[in-house]
Order: structure tokens, then C-alpha cells, then sequence
């Protein structure tokens, strides 16, 4: 065990976030302070001790202790969870169910299903691309331009835009596009094409949803319009409210 005050090796070469602020904490006990740093830290130990009675007075000592830690942020959170979500066959398989009944539907009236179709490949893309809104850096309230002169100065920074507004036909991954934007602070909206419109109930109900509520984000953040009709996609693009993209 490292004494207080001194960094000691990291655990398997890797870096790993303080489990509390404390020198020699109760919880994750035996790391030094700012020993371990990093976004995430899953520790557990377990203990037996023998001898009941023999001189030893007694005896056996047991118990399991167990910690996490994590550094993300609320909307890191998200896209963590999401991904997640779409990764787990449960989950995905309800998902999948919803959207053979839009496949079906569609073909059965002469539509093209092909990127209706929410196979593999979508979905490994999709929690790909969750990961990497996760993994990028936060660019908000960034500043981008400072200008100095004698007894004043000018910044630029950045700022969100606020609601973000999508209308997209029917691809059940836009829920991946869609939902980048959180990460530079704005919230979104959007309708997807009448054909995908069960597939993305499921989704927001299975995945997005569970997603927001465990990254502690108001269910509002990320809202699907749900209607098929043409007149959900023209109140979007005559709100001036909205941002479109």
C-alpha cells in the first residue's frame, strides 16, 4: 500500500479516477489520494479471516466491499447509456421486433425498405457513433477569439443554439444524429418518416428514455414528435423558435 502523499504504481498500467477526496478512504480503501486518475474506476475486495475461539477470542471477519466512480458528464452519461442500450440484446430484440412490423408494413405498400431496415451493420454504427459523441470534447462555452486592448478587452465564445429541430426520412439511425447536438449543450427535436415511426417509439421508449433518466437529464432533452402526419414536419419548419438542421 502506498503511504499518503506519494503517487505509487498504477493498477495495470492504466489510469483510474480518486474514488473520494479522503487520504486513505473507507470506500475503495488502500489508494493514496490522486494515486489513480482517470474517467472510470470499478474496485471490489473481498476478505475472510479465520479462528473462533483457540486464544483468538472469538474471531472471523467477512465482508465484500465494492465501488464505482466515473468522471462524465450528464450528457457523457447519455450517449454512454444509449449506446449501451442498443448493445443489449434484450433490449435491441424489442427493438428489432418494432421495426419488422415497419418493414413489413412499408413493403407491403410498395416502399423501399432499405434503410428502413435496422439490421447489424445499422446498429453497430449507430453505437458507434453514440460512443464518439461520448468521447468527444465538450466545446461549450469554449472561447473562441479574445482580443485585448489597453483598458478593455473582446471575447467570442461559444454559445448553443438552444432547441435543434430535425426532419428526417425514414432511418432509424438519425436517432444517433440526432442526438449529438446535447453534446454542445442544446436540447432536440425531431420527426422521423411515417415508415420508421414504430421503430423510433421503440427505441425512445426501450433505450433513449432509460438513457436520459440514468444520465440524470430531463426526458425533454431529446423529443420525438410522434405523428406521421406531413403537418408535424411543416410545425417545425415554420417555428421560428427552432433552429433547423
Amino acid at each position: 500500500m502506498p503511504r499518503p502523499g506519494r503517487s505509487g504504481r498504477r493498477a495495470g498500467g492504466g489510469d483510474s479516477p480518486r474514488a473520494t477526496s479522503a487520504v486513505l478512504p473507507r470506500s475503495a480503501r488502500g489508494y493514496g489520494e490522486g494515486q489513480f486518475r482517470g474517467e472510470r474506476l470499478a474496485y471490489g475486495e473481498v476478505e475472510y479471516r479465520g479462528t473462533l475461539m483457540r486464544n483468538g477470542l472469538v474471531g472471523v471477519v467477512a465482508f465484500l466491499n465494492t465501488t464505482t466512480v466515473t468522471n462524465l458528464d450528464n450528457d457523457e452519461r447519455l450517449f454512454d447509456s444509449f449506446a449501451t442500450a442498443l448493445a443489449d440484446e434484450v433490449v435491441f430484440a424489442r427493438i428489432a421486433a418494432a421495426n419488422a412490423t415497419d418493414v413489413e408494413r412499408a413493403a407491403s405498400v410498395g416502399r423501399s425498405t432499405t434503410r428502413l431496415r435496422l439490421d447489424a451493420r445499422m446498429r453497430e454504427d449507430m453505437v458507434a457513433g453514440l460512443l464518439v459523441w461520448r468521447d468527444s470534447p465538450s466545446r461549450r462555452a469554449a472561447m473562441i477569439q479574445r482580443v485585448e486592448h489597453d483598458l478593455w478587452s473582446v471575447e467570442a465564445n461559444r454559445a448553443p443554439l438552444g432547441v435543434v429541430g430535425f426532419v428526417f426520412e425514414g432511418r432509424p439511425n438519425v436517432f444517433a444524429d440526432a442526438c449529438g447536438v446535447v453534446r454542445t449543450g442544446n436540447a432536440v427535436v425531431f420527426r422521423i418518416g411515417s415508415d420508421a415511426l414504430g421503430t423510433a417509439r421503440s427505441i425512445v421508449e426501450h433505450a433513449l428514455e432509460p438513457s436520459l433518466h440514468a444520465a440524470g437529464l430531463p426526458v425533454g432533452v431529446v423529443r420525438l414528435i410522434d405523428s406521421p402526419t406531413h403537418a408535424a414536419g411543416h410545425a417545425l419548419f415554420t417555428d421560428p423558435r427552432l433552429a433547423l438542421a
